[in-house]
């Protein structure tokens, strides 16, 4: 079988079938089918799909999409989304952020940096930083730097 297909039917398939294969489907995929499709296709698309769209599906979607946007989706949206909003996320918000502000947030500010404002940072300003301009800045802000702008 082996020496037979390759003695026989190679030959066949490459000088015989393959070249008569390529001239008809050639000729007729460019000179039957592609023509006929073409004409067809076209016709159908201009003279059946479109008015179709145009005249049956078009005024159709617009008329019950729009009709069920503002009749039905948009009253029931407004209506829960507007109950959920003022009944329960707003009360839960409140309640939460209330929470928070009176029972992490405050006691945070008057115990943790309340305290630590007038304990480290009051000393600071006034056993470091003070002394540090009454006795640098100050010499310095009127002996050397303001003759110089005034001169």
């Amino acid at each position: 079988i082996d020496p037979m297909l390759s003695g026989v039917i190679d030959p066949m398939l490459s000088g015989v079938i393959d070249p008569m294969l390529s001239g008809v489907i050639d000729s007729m995929l460019f000179g039957v089918i592609d023509p006929m499709l073409s004409g067809v296709i076209d016709t159908m698309l201009s003279s059946v799909i479109d008015p179709m769209l145009s005249g049956v599906i078009d005024p159709m979607l617009s008329g019950v999409i729009d009709n069920m946007l503002f009749g039905v989706i948009d009253p029931m949206l407004s209506g829960v989304i507007d109950t959920m909003l003022s009944g329960v996320i707003d009360p839960m918000l409140s309640g939460v952020i209330d929470h928070m502000l009176s029972g992490v947030i405050d006691p945070m500010l008057f115990g943790g940096i309340d305290p630590l404002l007038s304990g480290i940072i009051g000393p600071l300003l006034f056993v470091v930083i003070d002394p540090l301009l009454s006795g640098v800045i100050n010499p310095m802000l009127s002996g050397v730097i303001d003759p110089m702008l005034s001169g």
